[in-house]
C-alpha cells in the first residue's frame, strides 16, 4: 500500500447452512494516511577527502534510507543490490542510487552520472546524500 492512496474494497460475504448463499456488500473506499517524512539521512562515519570510504553496511543502510523516501513519495522500492565487506562500490552501484533519488519529486542537485575507471570520491556520495536530504 501507499501512503494517501484511495483503495476500493468489495467485500462478499459467504455463509454455510441449508441452503447455502451470499450476500453482497457495498464496496467500501479506504485512503491511506500520508507517512511521515524519513529522517535525513547522515554518514555514521566522516566522508571526506582523507579518510577511509564508505563501509558496506553504511552503503546499504543508505539505499534503504532511499527506498524510505521512495516509499514517502508514493514510489515502490527500488532494488539495490547488497554491498558486503570487501566489494567495491562500484560505478555501476553509485548510479542505481542515483537513479533510484532522480525519480523521487523534490530531491535535490544529483552529481553526474559515474563512469567505470573514475574515481568516486567523498564530494559525490555527499551530492548523493544532500540530494536526497533535499526532498521536502
Amino acid at each position: 500500500m501507499y501512503a494517501n492512496t484511495v483503495y476500493s474494497v468489495f467485500a462478499r460475504v459467504f455463509y454455510y447452512s441449508i441452503p447455502p448463499g451470499s450476500v453482497d456488500m457495498a464496496t467500501v473506499y479506504v485512503t491511506t494516511l500520508a507517512a511521515t517524512r524519513p529522517s535525513n539521512w547522515y554518514w555514521q562515519d566522516t566522508v571526506a577527502s582523507g579518510y577511509p570510504m564508505i563501509r558496506a553496511t553504511q552503503w546499504n543502510e543508505f539505499c534503504s534510507r532511499i527506498n524510505s523516501f521512495r516509499q514517502y513519495r508514493g514510489l515502490g522500492n527500488y532494488s539495490f543490490p547488497i554491498v558486503y565487506r570487501g566489494n567495491v562500490i562500484t560505478a555501476s552501484i553509485v548510479n542505481q542510487a542515483r537513479t533510484a533519488i532522480s525519480q523521487i519529486s523534490g530531491s535535490g542537485t544529483l552529481p553526474s552520472t559515474a563512469y567505470t575507471g573514475a574515481t568516486i570520491t567523498a564530494y559525490y556520495f555527499n551530492q548523493l546524500r544532500d540530494a536526497l536530504n533535499a526532498i521536502p
